[in-house]
């Protein structure tokens, strides 16, 4: 890489990354004030869908603070179930979960029990959030993120059509002074129309085109650092 933009933008992804796990490891200790530094915005619809106690389903992209968000949803009164991929190490997939536990994140592993644990939570009337940008199983579908081909985990437009729950793609971007924005867009509805195949396409190319927007508004804070063939990369 020899661009000296490409090699400014990259520093600053992976300073925003690093202050993610700053952020993320110290809030379990200091809960309120992280909360006293998050605004939200577009989060109506949301929690009115919430209060209705309809199942919602969450999309995002590696993008600012994601356990932030959780944390917020949780304090809110909509606690989310995430999906996680299991780490080669064992004790630190632990870690991680206990953590996310402590945020009040409810965690399940990826794998063939995770979608039927996820249509469970949407049909008793919970929240499913996905960070979605990254193929981590390689069961994806293509997608095209800023004019490249990628493969993009699927879950939230096959889990929306199998339950009917609408996808709401939403952000958590840093602000200076270790403050926090949350930014819920309007919900998208599963397509009512056509072969079950073909609904889960047509929805799965709106969301991505959601995680698009996400990431340009702050392509410096996309942690999505890892070069491999199936993953988007900066």
């Amino acid at each position: 890489m020899s661009d000296p933009r490409a090699i400014a933008w990259t520093l600053r992804a992976y300073v925003s990354y690093a202050r993610y796990y700053v952020d993320t490891l110290r809030a379990p200790h200091a809960m309120a004030r992280l909360l006293d530094g998050v605004e939200v915005t577009g989060h109506e619809a949301f929690l009115e869908a919430v209060g209705r106690g309809e199942g919602c389903i969450v999309a995002l992209a590696h993008v600012g603070n994601w356990d932030v968000a959780g944390v917020w949803a949780s304090a809110a009164g909509a606690p989310v179930t995430a999906v996680a991929e299991r780490l080669p190490e064992a004790s630190v997939t632990s870690f991680f979960d206990r953590l996310r536990d402590a945020l009040g994140i409810r965690v399940v592993p990826t794998g063939v029990q995770a979608t039927r644990a996820l249509l469970r939570t949407l049909r008793e009337g919970g929240r499913v959030a996905l960070v979605v940008d990254r193929d981590v199983t390689g069961s994806g579908r293509p997608g095209e993120l800023f004019g490249r081909k990628v493969s993009v985990a699927a879950g939230p437009a096959v889990l929306s059509v199998l339950s009917g729950a609408p996808v709401y793609p939403a952000a958590c971007y840093q602000l200076p002074g270790r403050r926090h924005l949350i930014r819920i867009w309007a919900p998208i509805m599963p397509p009512t129309q056509g072969s079950r195949e073909a609904r889960i396409e047509e929805l799965h190319r709106r969301v991505v085109r959601a995680l698009e927007r996400q990431i340009q508004a702050a392509p410096s804070q996309w942690h999505n650092l890892v070069a491999d063939a199936r993953t988007v990369t900066t």
